[in-house]
């Protein structure tokens, strides 16, 4: 027998409490309370987790609270251009956002969660039916020009998604280097403002420039900090964004820069009236706080509840 195995063996031997200890950690009955009480511990935590992951797929994953947050710009800007069709407008934009944003789901899966992405897939999958029929459906109770206005964000936002584009190494608009934002933001605002308008049989005015204006930059900013949760993601795919570009400190700035901007140049256009002016510097304000808060290390439901929620915040300015 080796001598070094055998000083082990006696050492250990040698001792009463190494001997109850050893004997404790081997005990079936102990072992199997304890595995009865890890279990009944998560189970306690099942429920909760398992209704919290359910609403978050319902509402955030299946964009419902973002295509909701930009039906609501167009029954702010119906309510600030006196357009009396801003129910219908933010009717047909939150069933085209929920098109074009699942489809955008459905063709981009970069999560390294297959899990995930799967919910992700089903989703996206159910809410873009939804979306598509919704289209279809009430395409045939629109006048023309209507349709003409939801045309181009739905051919942009399919263009934006799918690969069908013939450029060398850009097959989406979403690839196109600094595309992406102002492409976003511009579709958002096109729909908001000229859709109620179209609607109403009216015409643009200096009001209406001044309003679309405003809400491109919210929009931009919108879009600019959702994106600094991809910039890891768009470098290592050499996907040229505002934060891939300028960083984290630079777009904090360049967004800081434009929303004081309109908040200097809102009094010579809107009209005086005080719930305009709560509605708008309020969801500026917002806008500002989660551009200075958020960071790339922040959370998933941090930038949906923040991000895609602020437009709700001109919604609750403009009803109070």
């Amino acid at each position: 027998m080796h001598p070094a195995m055998n000083s082990n063996e006696v050492g250990s031997r040698g001792d009463p409490q190494a001997e109850v200890h050893e004997f404790m950690s081997s005990c079936p009955i102990r072992s199997t309370v304890g595995s009865q009480a890890s279990m009944s511990a998560s189970c306690s935590h099942s429920p909760v987790k398992f209704i919290e992951s359910a609403c978050f797929d319902t509402v955030l994953n299946s964009n419902v609270w973002t295509a909701g947050g930009q039906a609501t710009l167009a029954l702010v800007a119906a309510k600030i251009l006196g357009y009396e069709q801003g129910w219908v407008a933010a009717t047909l934009i939150f069933v085209l956002s929920l098109f074009v944003y699942n489809l955008d789901h459905l063709v981009d899966t970069r999560s390294n969660r297959q899990r995930e992405r799967r919910a992700r897939l089903s989703i996206g999958i159910l809410f873009a039916t939804v979306g598509v029929t919704g289209v279809l459906g009430m395409a045939f109770l629109l006048p023309g020009p209507a349709l003409v206005v939801l045309a181009l964000p739905f051919t942009i936002g399919t263009l934006y998604s799918l690969p069908v584009l013939l450029l060398p190494g850009r097959w989406r608009l979403r690839d196109i280097p600094l595309l992406k934002t102002p492409l976003v933001a511009g579709s958002v605002v096109w729909c908001a403002v000229l859709l109620p308008m179209v609607l109403d049989h009216a015409l643009p005015d200096l009001t209406a420039f001044f309003l679309a204006s405003h809400l491109f930059v919210f929009a931009f900013s919108n879009c600019v900090t959702s994106d600094l949760r991809d910039i890891e993601d768009d470098r290592s795919t050499r996907t040229l964004t505002f934060p891939a570009l300028l960083g984290e400190r630079g777009c904090r700035r360049l967004l800081i820069g434009l929303n004081i901007l309109t908040l200097c140049v809102l009094p010579f256009w809107l009209p005086p009236r005080p719930v305009f002016y709560a509605a708008l510097v309020g969801a500026t304000v917002a806008t500002l706080w989660y551009v200075i808060h958020l960071k790339n290390s922040s959370s998933a439901r941090e930038f949906a509840f923040l991000v895609d929620g602020c437009p709700y915040v001109l919604l609750i300015s403009m009803l109070s």
